[in-house]
């Protein structure tokens, strides 16, 4: 019988890091966290999806839910390279 792989959700995994994150601050007082994750966690999102489009920018708005101008926003917003 062959070992299953723990599921975890993506909300834990984001749990996970800040643990790490705070851990590095060595009690340092961290500031604009929310802003921090939301940007690392939209930019991976966004360049996954692109990815798993060929680069198409309609059909990665479509499966992300958002207009193609959004999308085109925040391209280039995280600086994302466009293949293709």
């Amino acid at each position: 019988m062959t070992e299953q792989k723990k599921c975890i959700t993506i909300g834990q995994c984001i749990q996970d890091n800040m643990i790490i994150y705070f851990d590095e601050l060595e009690g340092e007082e961290p500031t604009g966290v929310y802003d921090m994750v939301i940007s690392q966690v939209e930019k991976s999102l966004i360049d996954f999806i692109l990815e798993k489009c060929n680069g198409n920018q309609t059909k990665t708005a479509k499966m992300l839910g958002i207009s193609r101008n959004s999308l085109r926003v925040r391209i280039e917003k995280h600086n994302l390279n466009m293949k293709g």
